[in-house]
Parts: structure tokens; sequence; C-alpha cells
């Protein structure tokens, strides 16, 4: 017989036999006669059978199969070819069976021999005698037959064993069948004659008597009769039977189409239509599961393979090939569909199988045809869904574990994520699923903090008289101030501001700008309520006098808006929590945490009794304020980061905005009923925009602004009978420009839109109308006050950081006075006990020394002429006549230049963009354009058309000028951005040019300054202080410092002093900087402020964090740190036994030498100062 050797990796797996009568299916599925598990297996390989030839393997796709190496489609196979099917090898082997007998026991004996008697025959043809002879039959012819039997052994069994060894032969030639025994040669003898004799009565045979013959004849046809009646009759049972069973088929009765076949095959299996009526019934029982009102697509493929499997050889098979294609493309469509639906990789497998299976029943026609290719298209889609719902199945299972371990900002965001990118997944019963078991986490892990009750306190900061610089212009000048102020923010200080008259009435430093704008109430007596971000402190101020009522330490920093309410206050937390705070005492009454990030604000909820919150992604909660508890957990749905205000109360709605797309943003309005927050929304809608300010509602009128200055209108209403937003029309400002918008609303649908500009705008019937008036131009800083008939709007321009707080009539959009406040200091210089000072915003000071500490602001200010607020921000330089150069970049550049008294010396434009601020020297003015220096004269107004220096052209490149620098003996000083240091003789005359005396070259970019006397340069270079003889540039001594030198190394006394990249100062010895650092000093990461100063043999140190440190100057030890708690800059200044320090919103700080400890009378460069 054949056989089939399954191999893997060189070891025979098993054996096993096949026969021609039985085909074999070899493949992964379980119904495979030979089934492979294995993935690069097919479901479906090949087909191996008796073709009439020999066995063939005929592959079961149209891409072949690999029989000895070489792919073919069908192949008829030789003794030893090799299937290849994944990593397995079939080995086919055919041969036959040599059965060699073995003796059970004994030898063998002949068969004896047995005559039989010879009959002798007469001419009737019956016998007339028989004579028996000894062995032998001897028949009428006289000649003998010898029968052998078996030899019986001792016991009476057979004489050859049951078991025989086999050996190989072929099985499939016909041999001819074998005799139970073979003849024995008979010996001839002769009979001798008998004689005839006379029959008696009752001898003769019966049988053969014509009375029996004919009655046996005829009970024969009567028989016959009978069994053609029963055949008829039987014929017309079963034509009927399968005739009910063809009409249940067809109208879709397949339950009793399927009883009936089957009924038939029971009672007529031998009916020549049995083989019909299986193939009907096998198609029948797969159509019934194909066409059944819930298809089991897997189990239809299943009996269509075994229906194949069982009747492929069947005859009438190829007459149902038609019916089988169509019930596999059947198959194959409603389970590619299945699996587009449902993400089933069983059903895609399915109909990928089903597929190639109906591409073997038709021609090529066929599978080229249109429904084919659609059901090509449908299966890859599948395998997307497929892939889809393994991912999403992957995804939930580690947003459960994320929620598991209270990982709830994480757990929403792969949400959102995951419903980014597959938005139909959203009505899952899983993701439902999810969000409910989300909430119910995340509801017990909200609770109270139980830590000590926290009280009001005081600060321990340093307290120093200060004053405030601030510019003023007024429409008014006659005005009196009637005691109301206007709370404005600044850079790192909230101001008071008289609200009639536009001065400066007080400043409370907070360090930085603070996350909220001022929020004014009475309690009776007019409050501001601020938050001071560095010291992490809630404050209550008078409103008139700027005047701590009470200080509250929080833990961390607000998040949004604060809530306010009669008694109390509350504030959410970016450490995750909300906390309530007494407005009389301010005293924290309650810490409630939270398990993830809360954003946006607080809001009331319409009872009054609780306030609603949102998490940052997905969830909000209901909290109710006493006691203090979680009453509920909302499912939102919002992703993380999409909200950035508090939800907005509309009666009995809540309104969420959230920025949840990059050009779009939603409006979610949520109804409360009976005190419960309905999850599901009342109403959706999708803004063009993100919204970029806090939605306003006026009346049952919403304004909600987005980017690019539009302005989108609603009518809202809480009556359940009633559309809840009705869409109103929107308008964008001309010249729109991007940033934030805050919104005041006043009636007659009047709007007042802060953004790049103040605009009024008014909604009548079905548009808006602009108001063309426009003032208070620049970034708005917070929403515009009211107070009777007037607005006052605060905005930044490019130029500055400086705030401008514009007082305007919100009918007539007139401004009615300016001021300027929180401008840094750009430069200052003292001449005569007066005190100059240069701000940020253009303004020029002047004041008496004994002024600064003893009045609260300064507003005499003179403006740079012709400065312009929206160009770029100013830089300065000063150079050793102790003139100040301020330039204003851009395309045409602004040179002043300012003595030391304060005067405008000079006012020049540049044609060019200049980077470096110019110096003067000798009455001229040096200029440096790209790659060249221009000699300009003082009185000039536009800087000459003329090159006194070009740069060389190195490589193929030219450097640019990074620093020019005017030295006391008239010269100029140009460092390039390649490291190179020129020194020129600027000309005594106007007319005349520069000339270059010394170069220094150095690796890279380098820094320097002038020591006290002007005799030495002194330089950094990476780790390197060099002190360089001047104007020669002769490198005199050098120290290595213990970190990079971050700023232009200082002279002080008899010191060099340099700020280190490690947070820390260095000096060393002027005269012997060569033996290294004197002392090191730890200032902190945020760095000096500006240059340090004397006082007797004491060093102080600003920092930019507003802490001064103190030190001796021969060793470095600390004397003394003051916290000033406001940040710090510019070059201290020193007078008499006081210092002058400058904080970063142009605020002067009176430091006197009693509150440090410290006397002295020396001015930073060391000099006298009378």
């Amino acid at each position: 017989m054949a056989e089939i050797e399954i191999i893997r990796d060189g070891q025979s797996q098993d054996i096993l036999p096949i026969s021609r009568r039985q085909p074999l299916a070899v493949g992964r599925k379980d119904i495979s006669d030979i089934c492979l598990e294995g993935s690069d297996v097919p479901p479906m390989h090949s087909r191996i059978r008796w073709s009439g030839k020999g066995y063939e393997v005929t592959a079961a796709t149209s891409e072949g199969i690999e029989v000895n190496g070489t792919v073919v489609r069908k192949k008829l196979l030789d003794n030893g070819d090799v299937i290849r099917v994944g990593s397995f090898d079939l080995k086919f082997t055919r041969g036959i069976r040599k059965a060699t007998a073995r003796r059970l026991k004994g030898k063998m004996k002949p068969a004896p021999k047995v005559e039989e008697p010879e009959v002798q025959i007469d001419k009737s043809g019956f016998p007339v005698a028989e004579v028996v002879i000894a062995g032998k039959f001897t028949g009428p012819n006289g000649s003998a037959t010898q029968k052998s039997t078996p030899d019986i052994g001792e016991e009476g069994e057979s004489g050859f064993a049951d078991d025989f060894e086999e050996d190989w032969i072929d099985d499939e030639s016909d041999a001819a069948p074998k005799t139970e025994g073979a003849p024995v040669d008979a010996e001839s003898s002769s009979t001798k004659p008998i004689s005839k004799r006379a029959r008696r009565p009752g001898e003769e045979d019966v049988l053969r008597s014509p009375v029996v013959l004919g009655s046996v004849g005829t009970v024969l046809a009567l028989f016959l009769a009978a069994a053609a009646i029963w055949f008829v009759i039987g014929r017309e049972s079963s034509t009927a039977l399968l005739d009910q069973a063809q009409a249940d088929l067809d109208v879709g009765r397949y339950s009793q189409a399927i009883r009936g076949f089957e009924q038939f095959l029971l009672e007529y299996a031998t009916d020549s239509r049995a083989s019909e009526v299986r193939l009907r019934l096998g198609l029948a029982r797969v159509q019934s599961v194909v066409e059944s009102t819930a298809p089991d697509y897997p189990k239809a493929l299943e009996l269509l393979e075994r229906f194949h499997r069982d009747n492929r050889d069947r005859p009438g098979f190829d007459d149902v090939r038609p019916e089988v294609a169509r019930l596999s493309l059947a198959i194959a469509e409603g389970a590619a569909a299945g699996a587009i639906r449902d993400g089933d990789r069983e059903l895609l497998e399915t109909a990928q199988v089903a597929a190639a299976t109906h591409d073997r029943f038709v021609d090529a026609e066929a599978r080229d045809s249109a429904v084919r290719k659609r059901l090509t298209s449908e299966i890859t889609e599948a395998e997307w869904s497929a892939r889809r719902r393994e991912f999403f199945e992957s995804q939930t299972a580690s947003i459960r574990n994320q929620i598991e371990e209270a990982k709830f900002v994480e757990a929403y965001q792969a949400l959102s994520e995951l419903l980014a990118r597959y938005p139909e997944l959203a009505t899952r019963p899983e993701i439902e699923a999810i969000r409910a078991e989300a909430k119910a986490a995340e509801a017990m892990l909200v609770e109270i903090k139980s830590d000590d009750p926290v009280t009001s306190i005081g600060t321990d900061e340093i307290q120093l008289p200060s004053t405030v610089l601030s510019s003023r212009l007024r429409g008014q000048t006659n005005e009196v101030s009637d005691g109301r102020t206007i709370p404005v923010i600044g850079s790192q200080a909230v101001f008071g501001i008289d609200a009639l008259t536009g001065a400066v009435t007080w400043r409370t430093g907070l360090a930085r700008r603070p996350p909220f704008a001022p929020v004014e109430f009475f309690r009776p007596e007019p409050s501001v309520l601020v938050f001071a971000p560095v010291a992490g402190d809630l404050m209550l101020l008078d409103a008139g006098t700027g005047k701590s009522v009470w200080r509250t330490p929080l833990n961390g920093q607000p998040v949004g808006e604060p809530l306010l309410l009669p008694r109390r206050v509350v504030l959410l937390m970016d450490s995750q929590e909300l906390v309530i705070v007494d407005l009389r005492t301010g005293d924290l009454e309650t810490r409630l945490s939270f398990p993830q990030p809360v954003v946006g604000g607080a809001a009331l909820m319409p009872s009054g009794q609780e306030v609603f919150v949102l998490g940052e992604s997905e969830t909000g909660y209901v909290v109710t304020l006493d006691p203090p508890a979680c009453e509920e957990v909302v499912a939102v749905g919002h992703a993380p980061a999409s909200i950035e205000y508090a939800p907005l109360t509309m009666g009995s709605l809540l309104l969420l905005c959230m920025n949840d797309r990059v050009k779009q943003s939603q409006l979610v309005v949520l109804r409360v009923l009976d005190g419960k927050i309905d999850e599901k929304p009342a109403a959706t809608l999708r803004l063009e925009g993100r919204i970029n300010g806090r939605p306003l509602l006026r009346g049952n009128k919403l304004f909600v602004p987005t980017d690019g200055e539009r302005l989108s209108a609603f009518i809202v209403s809480d009556n359940i009978e009633q559309p809840v937003l009705t869409a109103g029309p929107s308008v964008q400002l001309p010249d729109p420009q991007p940033g934030p918008v805050e919104l005041v609303a006043g009636s007659g649908g009047r709007v007042w839109m802060a953004g790049s500009s103040l605009r009024q705008l008014t909604w009548t019937a079905d548009r808006w109308e602009i108001d063309p008036s426009s003032i208070a131009s620049g970034r708005h800083t917070q929403s515009p006050q009211t107070l009777g008939e007037d607005l006052f709007a605060t905005r930044q321009v490019p130029a500055s950081s400086a705030i401008f707080v514009t007082r305007a009539d919100r009918t007539t959009m007139q401004p009615l006075w300016r001021t300027v406040i929180s401008s840094p200091v750009l430069a200052t210089s003292v001449s005569d006990r007066l005190l100059t000072v240069v701000t940020t915003a253009g303004e020029i000071f002047r004041m008496r020394v004994d002024e600064i500490g003893t009045s609260a602001a300064i507003d005499r200010s003179q403006p740079l002429p012709e400065f312009d607020e929206f160009g770029r921000p100013l830089i300065v330089s000063h150079d050793a006549g102790g003139n100040s150069v301020i330039l204003q970049r851009g395309e045409s550049s602004r040179i002043w230049i300012i003595d030391s008294s304060g005067r405008v010396r000079s006012m020049l434009q540049a044609d060019v963009s200049i980077d470096v601020p110019p110096v003067v020297t000798r009455n001229s003015v040096v200029v440096a354009k790209p790659g060249t220096l221009t000699i300009a004269r003082l009185n000039d107004r536009v800087i000459p058309d003329r090159v006194d220096f070009q740069l060389p052209v190195i490589d193929g490149e030219t450097a640019d000028w990074a620093r020019l620098m005017s030295a006391p003996g008239g010269q100029v000083v140009a460092i390039d951005t390649a490291g190179v240091i020129r020194v020129f003789e600027s000309p005594a005359q106007s007319g005349g040019s520069l000339v270059e005396i010394a170069t220094a070259q150095f690796t890279s970019p380098i820094l320097a300054g002038f020591n006290g006397d002007g005799s030495n340069l002194l330089v950094a270079d990476g780790r390197t202080v060099l002190s360089l003889a001047f104007p020669e540039l002769r490198s005199r001594k050098q120290a290595q410092c213990t970190a990079e030198v971050l700023g232009t190394p200082m002279s002080i006394g008899s010191l060099v002093v340099a700020e280190l990249a490690d947070g820390s100062v260095q000096a060393v010895k002027q005269n012997a900087i060569e033996t290294g650092p004197l002392w090191r000093v730890e200032i902190g990461d945020a760095g000096l402020a500006g240059h340090p100063f004397f006082t007797e043999d004491v060093i102080g140190l600003a920092g930019r964090d507003g802490g001064v440190t103190f030190v001796n100057a021969d060793d470095g030890r600390l004397q003394r740190r003051l916290d000033l708690g406001q940040p710090l800059d510019g070059d201290p200044i020193r007078f008499d036994t006081m210092t002058v320090l400058t904080t970063m919103d142009g605020t002067l700080l009176k430091l006197s030498d009693e509150s440090t400890g410290t006397a002295g009378e020396q001015s930073p460069s060391g000099d006298e100062v009378d």
C-alpha cells in the first residue's frame, strides 16, 4: 500500500496509509485529513487522491504548492516525492506487502488424497450408478479428480501461522484471486461398468417432477408480479417524498427539507437516486445555516468543506459545483460583513477561506467579476476592522489596569486617543462600562484632607520703602480723586490706580504675575483678593491702601478663577484639591482632594448649595458645601487639556467650553434635573476656531469669543420644551489678531471686546454693528473693568512688558487718561544727587534722591521722541563719558543718546537694521552696521551711508558685530562674533576715520569690560578670566574659574568678580589675578541682577530672585542675606548710606545701610559720592 510520512526538522513525526478510495485533504484547519499545526501552514493546502493512473496531489489555492522544490498546481506522485507544507515535509512512498508464512508448529505435511466417487451419467443427464473407490471420485468419463485438504495439526489448528512478516509489494496490480488450495494430480483408474436397473415407485426424483416444476414456476411468477407491484407503489411513494423535500427546500423550509431527504435515505437507501439525494441533503444543511436569521458562517463553512470532502468523488458532484460556488460566495460575503461590523478575526478567516473555495469552483472570468472584486475589497476592510478590534481590546485592557492603579488622567488620555482614532467605537458597551468603572473608582477616592486647620499669617519679608515709576497722560487735569481705585495686575505686583485721576496710589509686590486677576468685593469694606504665586499665599488687601488684611498659605497654585460666595471663596488648586477659605478671617476651612487634577475653576450649581468641578479629563464632580463632600461623579466626556474656563451656570443649565480640536471648539450644555446632572447633553454645538476667552452671559444672551477675534451670539433657554441654544449672528473684527479676548456686556445688546484693541459692538436683530472707534491697542492682560459709565482697559505693547492702563467713556469710546506702570528699568545715571531712569516703555524719569522711598509714585516723565511702542524692545549701552545710548531695532532703527542728567543729546535714524548699540566718543557716534563701522556726528539726524571699516571675509564668510565699547581715552573697542577684539583710535575731529591699532584673537565669542580706571580690559573666555593691558591688548594675567563665566567680568575696588554658570560668584584680585580665585559664594540659579556694590569692606550681591547677599570683601565670608520677596533687575545705585535697587517692574527700593547692618560711603566703582 502507499503511505505518507510526515517529517519536521528532519525527524519523522508519523506515517499515514492512504487509499485510492478515500482522498486526503491537507491543511491547518481541524477538518483536514492531515492536520498540520503551524502559523506557516495555510488553512487549506492541498488534496491527495487516486486518479486512475496513480496518486495525484492538487493545490487548494491558485498560489500552487511546492513538490521536490518546484511550485506546481498538480502533480502525479512518484515514489519518494516530497511535498513541502510550511515547516513540514510529506514524503510519498508506494509499494506492496509480501507475506512470508511462518509455521506455528512442526513442518508442512503433504495433504492426504481424497478420492471422490465417479458418477455415470445416462443419456437423460441423470446419474445411473455411483461407485465409490477409496480416495477417488470417478466421474462418468472415468477421470478422477484429486482434492487436497490442509494439514491439521495435532490440536486441530491450521498448519499455517496467523501472523505474517510483511514486505513491500505493489498494491496497485490486479492479482488474480487465490484459491484455498492447489489441485493434486489424480491417478487414472478404470471403472467397472454397472448394469442399468429399473427404478421402483418412490425412487423417482420428485423435484424433477413436471408438477413440482410447474408449481414452482407459478409461485415464482406470482412473486415477481407482487414485486413489480410493490416496486411501482414504492417508487411513487419515494418520488412523492423526494418532491416534497425539494419543494420545502425551494421555499426555504430547510429543517423540513433536511428531514425529508434524511427519511428518503433511511427508507430508500438502495434507490438509484440515493446518491443525488445525499448531495441535495449536504447542500441543504449548508444552506440552512447560511440563510438563517442568525447565520453561523464558520459552521456553514465547516459543513461546506465536509460536504466537499465526503462527496467530491461521488457521481453527479460536478452538477452541484455552481451551487457550491454560490454558497461559498455567500459565506464569504456574510463573514466579511460580520468581520467589518464586529472586527471578529474568526469571521475574517472564514471569509478568506470561503473566498478561496469559491475561486476553486469557478472559472477565471468569474474570479475577475465585479462581485469578486467587491468581496476582495470587503475582506481587506475586514482585516482593518479585525486589527482595530484587537487594538481596541488591548487598549481597553490597558485602560482598566490604569483605572485600577488610580491613574485616571492616563486612563482618560488613552481613552480619548482611542476614540479619536476610532470615533465609531464611542457607543460600544465596553466604553460605557469603562466609564462606569472609572466613575465608581473616582468617587471612592474623593476625600476630605484631615490636616490641621490653617489660619492666616503675617509675612517675614523685609518691606523696604519703595517708589513706583509711572507715566501719566490726562485729558482733564482738574479731576479730584473720590477714593475709588482700580486694581491692576503688573508683571510682579498688583497696583491700585485712582479711578478718576489715574495716579498710582499703592503697590503690593507678589514676586511674579499671579494666576488670576484681582477680584474686588465688599466685606463690607472694599477689598481685593489676590494670590502671591512665589509664596503660595492667598491675600486679602484693603482696596484703598493695598495693605494686607489677611494672608493664608495654600498648598499649590490656583487653577482658574476663584468662586466668591457670600462668606467664602472656593478655589481649585494644581495639587488636585478644592479649598474653601473664610473671607472674613482668611481661615482655611476645607481641603477636598480628587483622584485627578481639576481644571477651569468651580461653578455654583443652580441650587446654590453645591459646586461643580471638572477633572482634567472625562469626569466632573458635584461637591456639597455643607458639609463638604463629593455627592456625584458625572461622566462629561471631555478630552484631556480641553477645558480652560470654568463651567458657566445658566439657570438650570451648565455650559462647558471644550477646545478639543486644533481649529475647532465645542459647546456642551448639561441640564440639572432635581439636583442631578443629566449626563446626556441637552445641546452640543461645534464652533470654528478655539474658544480663547471666558464666555459671557447677559440675561438670556450668551457671547462666546473664538480665535481671530470672532464673537458668536446665542439665545439661551432652560425651558425643556424650547431649544437650549438658538444661534444668533457672529462677527469678526476687521484685521483680526491672534491672542486671548476678554468681554464686557452692557445693556441694549452692547458688548466690549478687548483683544488686540478695545472695540464696542452692538447686537441688533440679526446682525452686529461694529463701532469704528478703536482704542487701547495692544495685548489686553485682564478683563476690562467698569465703574459707572467708564471702562478701564489694561494692555501690553510689543516694545515693553509695561502695563498700559486706559480709562475711556464706554459710550463715546474716548480715552480720558492713560497710565503706564510696571515698566522695567533700562538705564540709570547719577548727576548732582539727581537720579535719571530710562524705562523700557520709552519714558525718562528724573528725581531727587530724597524722593526715593518717600513718594509712593513718581509720574513726572518725558517720552523718548518718536518712540514706537509697537516696535521692537529697546536695548542700551553706556559709554565712558556717562552717556546712555539707546537703540530701537527695526528696518529703520532709531538711536537716542541721553547724557547723565537725562537730557536727550541726539536722536539718529538708520536706513538699515542695526543690532548693536552705538558708542559716543570725542563728539562722534560710531555705528555698527552689518559687517561695517560708520562714523556719524552727534547732530546728524540720519546716519550717513559710508564705510569707515569693513570686516574681512574669511573662508567666504563675514562675521558680525557682537558689542561696541568706548574707552576713557577715546578709543573704540569692537568685538565680533568670531571672537576677535579690535581697538580703533577715533578721530579727534569730525570727518576723520577710524584707525585700527590693536587686535586679539580668541577661539570663541567673548565677553569683555574695563576695570575701574580703564587701564585693563577684562575678558571672559569660557572658564578663563584674562586681564589685557589696554590699548595694546597685551596679555598680563589670567585665572581659571570652576565653571563657565556667564557675564562680563566686573571690577569693584581691587577685585574682579565673575558670575559663573554653576550659580556662584567668584572673586580674584586685580593685581594678582594669576593667583586664582580669592573666594567663591553661592547665589543661586537666578543669577546676579547687576553690578556688585560696596559698603566699606562688605560687598553686596543683588540677585534676580530678590535676595541680597553681603559678604566680606577679603575672604567672602557671609555677613547677611536679605529676602526682599521681589525679583530685582539692573545695577544697584549707591548714595551716601543707602543703596537703590530696581525691581523687574520698575519700582525703586530704598535699602539703607542700617537695615543691612553695614556702613559705607562708596559708589559701585569705589569712588566717593558727595
